[in-house]
């Protein structure tokens, strides 16, 4: 099986004006010199305001002309996206500010510009409900990646969960594919966290590290058969790691592992071939998108 080098052919970054932009676009410039960008569409979404609001506001600037008010906000949109980037000579580089709902609009233009890659901040908890983004993971046709304000500007280390499905088996080759776009490649965990069955409930004559070593030793078993299926020539480059989950939520425990482990990228695959497959996230990669505040995390459709 030949899994080709990774390129981004288009991608849409959503930016909203904060200080969270800085880091995606510091971000988006260090990916720019490890990974080919041909092109990327920056968007800002004004929120559509609300009529009677405009109407009986004291200020005079609430009822300019939003012909006016998106010609000073795509200034300062462009200036702070060209001062945080480096050399964009090479890349078809288009921006707009538009209004609506935020969620709507990127949906759209992910549709018009054909994006196979969204690009997006993510706040500290404490400072956003994360709705935005666990909508746009259910709904998005296209991947996804998260950039948290802490995100490191490297990539030694890809932690990839799997657990043994399709979806996780693209998330596995997307990672081989980017470290084949890279001078450097980074070193790739494959991770499968599971879950010990209540004894309590079965007949059984073994003791619990007996039971245990039987259950890890199907899924080593497993997890050959799952490299051979979507890795067959370059199983040997990847790092397996097979985890008992003792504490947390299986995404608390992957989150804590990726960072115990260095991670720099967490690459999570997702359903998305229908509309309705993409609403059905998954349990996992939507906890994992709500805890994660460190480590930018690539959900692969």
């Amino acid at each position: 099986m030949s899994i080709s080098k990774f390129k981004i052919s288009q991608a849409l970054v959503a930016l909203d004006l904060s200080d969270t932009d800085d880091k995606v676009l510091e971000y988006i410039d260090f990916l720019n010199h490890e990974i080919r960008i041909d092109s990327i569409y920056f968007m800002h979404v004004v929120e559509k305001a609300n009529f009677f609001t405009n109407l009986f506001s004291r200020d005079i600037t609430s009822l300019q002309s939003q012909f006016v008010l998106n010609e000073d906000i795509i200034k300062h949109f462009i200036d702070g996206v060209e001062s945080k980037l480096g050399n964009l000579e090479d890349i078809n580089v288009e921006y707009e500010v538009r209004e609506g709902k935020t969620l709507h609009e990127i949906i759209d233009q992910i549709a018009e510009h054909h994006a196979e890659l969204v690009i997006l901040g993510k706040k500290p908890n404490r400072e956003s409900s994360g709705l935005l983004g666990n909508s746009l993971a259910r709904r998005s046709p296209s991947s996804l990646l998260f950039v948290p304000h802490t995100a490191k500007k490297q990539l030694r280390v890809m932690l990839v969960p799997v657990d043994f499905s399709e979806n996780a088996g693209l998330a596995l080759q997307r990672a081989i594919s980017i470290n084949d776009a890279r001078k450097k490649p980074a070193k790739i965990i494959c991770l499968h966290v599971y879950d010990m069955p209540d004894l309590s409930y079965y007949k059984i004559n073994k003791n619990f590290e007996q039971l245990k070593e039987i259950i890890e030793g199907d899924m080593r078993e497993a997890f050959d058969n799952f490299l051979e299926k979507y890795i067959p020539n370059l199983k040997d480059i990847v790092e397996k790691q097979v985890v008992e989950r003792t504490r947390l939520s299986t995404a608390g425990h992957i989150q804590s592992l990726a960072e115990e482990w260095g991670a720099d990228l967490l690459i999570v695959g997702a359903k998305g071939h229908t509309s309705l497959e993409r609403l059905l996230l998954g349990s996992v990669t939507e906890k994992l998108i709500q805890l994660n505040e460190n480590i930018p995390t690539l959900i692969v459709r």
